[in-house]
Order: C-alpha cells, then structure tokens, then sequence
C-alpha cells in the first residue's frame, strides 16, 4: 500500500504487540474469575437478579476514515485515501458484562468494524532529463478491531438515576490491505499495513431506570495520550434505550458517535490518520 514504505511494524514490536492483548486477555479471564468471591457479599441480598449479562449486535453507520503519509524525502511516494463519508455499513460487536456490586461491573467488549474505497499515491519518477509525478488510485480496504476492557462504578444513585465513571483499557488494530497497480507496487513493494494501538480510556455515564421495562443510558469516553513515537486520541458518545422483553432476554437500539485519531512519528515518514464513525446500533441481550 502506498502508505506503507518503510511502515512495516518489526517482528519485535508485532510480538510485543501480541503479548499486550494476550496480557489482557490473561487479566480480564482472571477478573471475571476472581469476581466469583464478590457473590458472597451480593448473596446477603438475597436478590433474584442475573449478574452477568451477554450482548451481542451490530452497528449501522456512516465511516470517514482519513489517513496522509508524508515521507521526509521528497523522492518516495507520498499517500493518501479518499475513503470519505461512506454510505451506511454495517458491523458487529459483542460483550460480556459481570457486575461486582450493587454499584460496580467489568466489561469485555470486541468490536470489528471497517471499510473500503481508493488509495492515492503521488511519487517522483525520472524520465531522461525530466521527471514525471504519477498519481495512480487503486482499491484499498481498512480494518479495526478493538478489544476493551471496562470498568465501572456509579458514583451517585438518586434513584431512579445513576451517575458514574469508567476507566478502560483497549487495544485496537488497524490493518489496511491495497491491490496495488503495477506501477505502484514498483514504487512502494508494499500492499499492507498493520498496526496495533493500546491505550487506556476514562469515562462517565448516566442511566435512568424507568418503573417499567425500559432503561435508559447515556455515556462517553475520551483518551489522550502519547505512547513513544505514537499520538492517540479518542472521544465517543452513545445514546441506548434498553428494554427488558423477558426475565432473561432484552433488546436494544440507540446511537453511537466515535472519533479515534493516531499520530505516528518516525525518522523517515510521519502518519497521520482518523477514523470516524456515527449511526445506529441494535443489539439483543441475556441475562444469566
């Protein structure tokens, strides 16, 4: 892919990588374990009420991803994409939710979502005694997938309101796979690009609970943060109404707006990108 000269992540640091999100892989099993001694002190209650809590949906929206690659020498190819504001598409995510206390739970979410569209790529080719600047678009696809980790506590219940805050921590990775033209391939001699962003988050939230079956909750999340030669930023907000269809089984729909940026200095080649998202989400759940 244009963007991708001299981008390929190193076995070291795909390995690192790796062992980051197998790390909290590790610690999110052990949480979900360990909350099993939290049941004694919920037993005193002696509440009917389902602790952990499955769903699973998908998300319909319109995607704006933006990215520029800017190579310090002028010779080597310069990349961009012209992926902006896609139609509405559609993508899935799922999580599993425990809660600890009357106030508190933990959350594993997985999120896939991505897109398609054209890469641009503009480089210097000598010709005899001139030089021809070439501008090539070929198919691009882009893939993200997030992996997060949440916890979180209400910090004031004036019923039937909750206000809380969250902190999570997640690991998004960002692959994008071109079908270079031959032209470009020479110029490049690369067609992928794979990164992988792990970050911490906080948030607050709200929820009112109604008399009836229906809840409502609204919650954001922001991260800025900057991890070696990586600049991150994160800002999301969403908007769920829930209802209870059964004792065990629910329903959900509501809004979702996310805006993650990267920033990636190197010696030779700095990247910059954005990924925007805003549309619906529906999704059906289980208590258990």
């Amino acid at each position: 892919m244009v963007v991708l000269r001299r981008v390929q992540v190193s076995g070291m640091k795909r390995s690192l990588g790796i062992a980051l999100v197998l790390w909290i892989f590790c610690v999110s099993l052990l949480c979900f374990h360990v909350t099993a001694l939290a049941d004694e002190a919920l037993a005193a209650r002696k509440s009917d009420r389902y602790r952990w809590h499955l769903r699973a949906g998908m998300q319909v929206a319109h995607q704006n991803p933006d990215f520029l690659y800017t190579p310090v020498d002028p010779d080597e190819v310069k990349g961009w994409n012209s992926n902006r504001d896609r139609p509405l598409t559609a993508f899935s995510f799922v999580s599993l939710q425990r809660e600890l206390t009357d106030d508190s739970n933990i959350e594993l979410a997985y999120i896939t979502d991505g897109t398609d569209g054209k890469v641009h790529g503009t480089g210097r080719v000598k010709l005899g005694f001139f030089y021809l600047y070439p501008s090539p678009r070929d198919p691009l696809e882009i893939d993200v997938r997030t992996l997060k980790l949440t916890y979180s506590r209400a910090l004031w219940q004036p019923e039937p309101f909750s206000l809380g805050a969250s902190v999570s921590v997640q690991a998004m990775q960002v692959s994008m796979n071109a079908d270079l033209s031959k032209l470009l391939m020479s110029m490049v001699g690369y067609d992928h690009f794979d990164y992988l962003v792990v970050a911490p988050s906080v948030g607050v939230f709200a929820e009112y609970r109604t008399k009836g079956p229906l809840t409502y909750r609204f919650s954001s999340e922001w991260m800025s943060v900057p991890l070696g030669d990586v600049e991150g930023k994160l800002i999301e907000f969403s908007a769920v109404a829930e209802y209870q269809l059964t004792e065990r089984f629910f329903l959900g729909a509501g809004y979702r707006f996310s805006d993650r940026n990267v920033r990636i200095h190197e010696d030779d080649h700095e990247i910059k990108g954005s990924y925007e998202i805003h549309g619906y989400q529906l999704y059906a759940g289980l208590d258990f």
